[in-house]
């Protein structure tokens, strides 16, 4: 299971402005709140979404259009921990992803069926249009990277490797040659090489990798490998040319995800704390008190008392 990690921001609509902002107390005192009417009524594509808090700034994203399961929350009977093992038990319940927040970036992994990144923000702009903050996107950014071919080549251990070629590369016309196809049509080849099992292809891809660097890298739009250093290491996907992201990887369902494993992967990620400090200083997102001090305002009292069914919002947020 990848945790993806992702930048986040509020966008005004209207203007286009984006603004860094702390979310976490927003989303802390939602899901504190016993609200079970209010958290019953979040939809998404037909199933019920609910956000679960299990520890600090971390929460269980669940989908469910299972009677069982909504019942049993709506006579609040409950607990994270109860989910859990109904899930363990049967994934056709409902389908789970985990969520830590920090400051300025969220760190999101789900299971396959789970609840996406999509209603995730779906999820954020119900709470946001509820408070009167309808104007406000909410904005996941992915953090792109690359490594260096000297990185790659510093792996022990080389597995499966993606070449993308476009009719701009040399090899594109011989490939084409050889496979007898006259190409007019074609936009793109993908070169797969797949080891054996248990095969290291280090010395294989350092050869390919060098060959392909002494030709015009014009025509080469993906170069994607599978790496480690260490034997026990599960392999990773590392990126030489082409969109990657910052990431970490559990080895679910050995691992389970849990505050302990988010911070652990989170302390020993360099990529991700570079691109964070990268954000932090980015002047395309701007700070905004006002905006934070209104975000921070909504009260567990507020969610508590809110009706679903009554339109109305906080009155310090009607301005």
């Amino acid at each position: 299971m990848k945790i993806i990690h992702y930048n986040y921001a509020l966008q005004n609509k209207k203007s286009g402005d984006k603004y860094k902002i702390d979310i976490r107390t927003f989303l802390d005192n939602f899901s504190s709140s016993s609200n079970v009417k209010l958290k019953n009524s979040i939809k998404y594509m037909g199933d019920n979404l609910y956000f679960f808090k299990e520890d600090k700034d971390f929460y269980l994203f669940l989908r469910t259009r299972n009677d069982e399961i909504i019942k049993t929350i709506k006579a609040g009977k409950m607990e994270v921990q109860d989910i859990y093992s109904r899930l363990s038990k049967d994934e056709r319940l409902g389908f789970a992803s985990y969520i830590y927040f920090s400051k300025n970036f969220c760190s999101f992994a789900t299971t396959q069926s789970g609840p996406k990144t999509t209603a995730l923000s779906e999820l954020v702009e119900s709470l946001l249009q509820i408070v009167k903050l309808k104007n406000y996107r909410f904005l996941l950014i992915p953090m792109p990277t690359e490594i260096t071919q000297n990185e790659a080549f510093q792996f022990n251990i080389i597995g499966r490797t993606i070449i993308e070629l476009s009719p701009e590369h040399s090899f594109f016309k011989e490939l084409l040659k050889t496979l007898g196809i006259a190409g007019h049509y074609i936009e793109g080849l993908e070169v797969v090489i797949k080891p054996k099992i248990k095969r290291n292809i280090k010395d294989d891809f350092e050869k390919l990798i060098k060959k392909l660097s002494n030709e015009n890298l014009t025509g080469i739009k993906k170069i994607m490998f599978k790496a480690k250093n260490d034997i026990e290491e599960s392999l990773r996907e590392f990126y030489l040319i082409g969109n990657n992201y910052v990431y970490d990887y559990i080895n679910y369902p050995k691992e389970k995800p849990s505050l302990e494993v988010f911070e652990n992967k989170i302390k020993s990620n360099a990529a991700l704390r570079s691109k964070t400090e990268n954000f932090e200083e980015d002047e395309n997102y701007e700070q905004n008190e006002d905006l934070q001090g209104l975000i921070d305002n909504i009260s567990i009292d507020f969610w508590n008392n809110f009706d679903p069914d009554i339109k109305t919002s906080h009155s310090k947020n009607s301005k």
